[in-house]
């Protein structure tokens, strides 16, 4: 007989196990083209975790996985023409790789989105109301709902409160704008899916718009949605870009140590807090010892108080 609890221990040893640390990659990952970028940096450069990932967090991105498919799955049950196409791609300089969850057909274009997860904390940061409630419609019906009752106020754009979010979007729509292998190859990840709709993209009559990006937002405590479209901005993307293939250049041809790590420091975006504790978001960081450390993973004065 098991003792209570074992088959959970199980399944939480089993996720920390499949858990290898970040992912060496050859470029750039769209997704997090604004996170600070010493994180990106040491990343690139092969640098190991210090931070071991917690079982929890885990299970959240699985569970944000999930919720992708199944918003996507429902959409198109409602007679959305939406697509998920999840296929990765690596070009660009400087170099830059991803995936998008897929197209959706909108005024006669085909618009990238990207399915988003929230908790009812950071969904209330994006928006002000329910958005299209579940169980207003139950209640009401589809009938009753009038489509301009159920549109959503924005207490701040996606800009302001998640910039990670901002540059994922204008990172693809650069890439849609300025090169037309990307092209091609939304085309030939379409055709898998929607021959006919990928020979009109082709074709230009049903083209592939470059114009904005929609994020379609679940949160995961009240099945609120809500969703926003972005418009391109090339002064912010240009920039971000600019400031990444600065740090790609610097980290060429170096290997990890003392002297690397502290050129990357040079590039870390994120300041202490008041009180000096490390933000959230280095807390988190797969990399806090190497980057708040002495440069051989030994926390140091500034974050040792912090360094979970």
């Amino acid at each position: 007989m098991s003792l209570p609890g074992a088959p959970l221990k199980r399944l939480l040893a089993f996720l920390l196990a499949q858990d290898t640390g970040p992912r060496r990659r050859e470029g750039f990952s769209i997704s997090t083209l604004g996170i600070c970028l010493a994180k990106q940096l040491f990343t690139l450069s092969g640098y190991p975790a210090t931070t071991k990932r917690a079982a929890r967090m885990l299970l959240l991105w699985r569970l944000g996985m999930l919720i992708e498919r199944e918003v996507i799955a429902l959409m198109q049950m409602a007679g959305e023409t939406i697509l998920g196409l999840q296929k990765e791609y690596l070009g660009a300089n400087p170099p830059r790789e991803g995936h998008i969850d897929g197209l959706i057909l909108r005024d006669g274009k085909l618009y990238v989105f990207d399915v988003k997860s929230a908790n009812s904390q950071s969904f209330k940061k994006w928006v002000q109301t329910a958005g299209l409630s579940p169980w207003k419609v139950m209640k009401d019906g589809y009938g009753a709902c009038d489509p301009r009752q159920i549109a959503v106020k924005t207490y701040r754009p996606v800009k302001e409160i998640y910039p990670s979010y901002y540059f994922q979007a204008q990172g693809y729509l650069e890439l849609l704008r300025t090169r037309e292998e990307y092209q091609e190859y939304i085309i030939t990840a379409l055709a898998q899916v929607d021959a006919d709709l990928a020979q009109s993209a082709k074709d230009g009559t049903v083209p592939v718009a470059t114009d904005g990006f929609y994020f379609f937002v679940y949160c995961k405590d009240d099945s609120s949605l809500y969703e926003e479209f972005v418009p391109y901005d090339a002064d912010a993307i240009e920039q971000r870009l600019a400031f990444a293939a600065k740090g790609y250049q610097a980290i060429q041809g170096k290997k990890p140590g003392k002297a690397l790590t502290e050129e990357i420091r040079t590039y870390r975006e994120l300041k202490l807090n008041e009180d000096g504790g490390l933000p959230w978001q280095c807390k988190r960081c797969d990399f806090t010892k190497t980057c708040w450390g002495s440069g051989t993973g030994t926390p140091d004065k500034n974050g040792e108080d912090d360094i979970g």
